[in-house]
């Protein structure tokens, strides 16, 4: 029998499926190549590493935007809010690592879990 959390967090990541598939909307990365020179000094796998970190970023923070709106803008019809981000990880390449996840609340007052979190799951 699955525990509720894993519930949440399996209806979390559907959530997020069906945003994707809905419209279809685009997801852009833009790196730096000064950085990417330094990550491929240290080797192929910190450049790696580096830009998945920077996917899963870009993932929540789409998603976040997708489920609460722009950032400072009015909506009269507002189903959840920004609040603030806490510290959570994911392992990346069998290292666990450190990572800001943003958090989203309802306007009952009840956490919304992030497929985009619940994607990258710490193994």
């Amino acid at each position: 029998m699955k525990k509720p959390y894993q519930i949440e967090a399996q209806r979390a990541v559907k959530q997020l499926e069906a945003m994707a598939t809905d419209g279809d909307p685009a997801v852009q990365m833009m790196l730096p190549m000064a950085e990417m020179v330094g990550w491929l000094r240290k080797g192929v796998g910190e450049l790696i590493r580096q830009a998945g970190l920077q996917v899963m970023e870009l993932l929540m923070q789409e998603e976040v935007m997708e489920l609460v709106g722009e950032r400072s803008q009015r909506q009269t019809e507002r189903a959840a809010s920004r609040w603030g981000s806490e510290q959570g990880y994911c392992v990346v390449m069998g290292q666990k690592v450190p990572v800001r996840r943003p958090r989203v609340r309802t306007v009952e007052d009840k956490e919304v879990r992030l497929g985009s979190y619940e994607l990258f799951p710490p193994r």
